[in-house]
């Protein structure tokens, strides 16, 4: 075979390799609400800016669920997995906090891409980390930045709380007042079941369980 048609025979990977100027992008977008539209308008500048430079798009990743610190994203989760085997270059995203939810999470994506060798670009924030041990310094101030967010949030929390207990609120979750007698009456004078006993006092079936154990001195 030719070498031309082992060229062709090969995957598109590959043959990007043969092209050293070229770079295969992945595009993430992931909107901060719930609208297809506002999602599609990060792609559509994401793909001017690839377009600018020559390079290709591998995927377009995306993420519609709502925007929150806890949020599972299949999207991300693809990308990652997919930059673990090397399937591109760059990950490209519009914005920081497009990528992640704080800092913290955005220093630890950005060091699972550099440990895959994988450039990571910021289009609006115009920040550029280069893949591998070149991102070393970049990734440490980065990292910092997350500390101090941290303790940011720690100190910011303590001052809230503190002013809420100087005024006098009562923190967590608001105590229930059951009444030990009702739970009795209910039980043994109109019949209800534990079920029927929970919907009427709006507690759970054990919490009507429990009291009536108390009250009667029995066990059930």
């Amino acid at each position: 075979m030719s070498s031309e048609g082992r060229l062709l025979s090969t995957d598109f990977r590959a043959i990007y390799d043969f092209l050293p100027c070229r770079m295969l992008v992945a595009l993430y977008a992931w909107p901060s609400r719930l609208r297809q539209e506002w999602c599609e308008l990060q792609l559509r500048k994401l793909r001017k800016f690839v377009r600018r430079r020559r390079w290709t798009v591998y995927r377009e990743y995306t993420d519609t669920i709502r925007w929150s610190p806890r949020a599972r994203r299949p999207g991300l989760t693809e990308l990652l997995e997919d930059a673990s085997q090397r399937r591109f270059d760059v990950v490209l995203v519009e914005g920081l906090f497009m990528f992640a939810t704080d800092m913290q999470q955005l220093y630890e994506l950005m060091a699972a891409l550099s440990s895959y060798r994988v450039r990571f670009i910021a289009r609006s924030h115009r920040i550029d980390i280069p893949a591998g041990p070149r991102s070393g310094r970049v990734l440490q101030i980065f990292a910092s930045l997350a500390e101090h967010e941290h303790q940011g949030v720690r100190k910011r929390i303590r001052a809230g709380v503190g002013m809420a207990r100087a005024k006098g609120r009562t923190l967590g979750r608001p105590r229930h007042v059951l009444d030990h007698k009702e739970v009795v009456r209910l039980r043994d004078e109109e019949r209800l079941t534990w079920k029927q006993m929970s919907e009427r006092l709006l507690i759970p079936a054990s919490t009507c369980v429990d009291a009536y154990k108390r009250k009667k001195n029995i066990s059930l």
